[in-house]
């Protein structure tokens, strides 16, 4: 083989397998064994020295060949193939279900949530009862109660509504007040026949204060546990 001659240009380590027809990872491989205090990329400048033992069978020489490279002092690294670990561990992936296959999951409900369903429960009870009383105009009032109940349960459950929740509270004070005479009215008429001698007026009077009351209460803890 005859000899190796540089052009002016600096030869890099990729060129120089290129040139003379050989592999590069077997001329970068073997750059690594007989120069392991380099650093050796596809762009590493090589000497005509240095390209005279890759290239040829002579042994390398006893004395450190300063290829040109990073001073020793610097702190750089370059991270190639051969230098990340082998058994490093993959990074882990978020176990995400896949599209439309998403585990259903019941909704969880707090003591907020069943008190606000009871003060809906009782407000859909008054809007019955005056259904019943009063039909079609009953049925135009329950909406516009249903409306005003729902709006107080918003307010009293919101924290940005805070200061609107004394109001709301009143109001629903008014309406729960307001819905005693209509469950009297509603009990007295559906009440059975044992309740004689007046029984029925307090039978029904006094049902219609527990039911009213326990719906302004069941607000009123509604309030206080949205809070919490």
């Amino acid at each position: 083989m005859g000899a190796i001659r540089m052009t002016e240009k600096t030869t890099t380590l990729a060129e120089l397998a290129e040139t003379y027809g050989r592999k590069y990872d077997t001329i970068w491989r073997k750059a690594k064994r007989t120069f392991p205090g380099e650093v050796w990329t596809a762009t590493s400048a090589v000497t005509e020295d240095v390209a005279r033992i890759l290239i040829g069978d002579v042994p390398a020489p006893r004395p450190a060949i300063s290829a040109p490279a990073k001073a020793a002092t610097s702190k750089q690294i370059i991270r190639t193939i051969e230098t990340i670990p082998v058994n490093q561990p993959a990074p882990a992936v978020e176990n995400t279900p896949a599209p439309g296959r998403a585990k259903f999951v019941w909704p969880s409900f707090g003591l907020s949530d069943f008190l606000a369903l009871a003060v809906y429960g009782h407000t859909a009870l008054v809007w019955y009862e005056l259904w019943v009383i009063f039909q079609v105009p009953g049925i135009l009032a329950g909406i516009v109660l249903f409306a005003l109940k729902h709006a107080a349960v918003v307010i009293c459950r919101a924290e940005k509504y805070e200061d609107y929740a004394a109001d709301a509270l009143g109001v629903a004070f008014v309406l729960d007040g307001l819905a005693v005479w209509v469950h009297y009215t509603a009990f007295g008429d559906a009440m059975p026949d044992r309740f004689k001698d007046g029984a029925e007026f307090w039978a029904a009077l006094v049902l219609g204060l527990v039911v009213a009351a326990g719906a302004f209460a069941t607000l009123y803890f509604t309030n206080k546990t949205a809070k919490q």
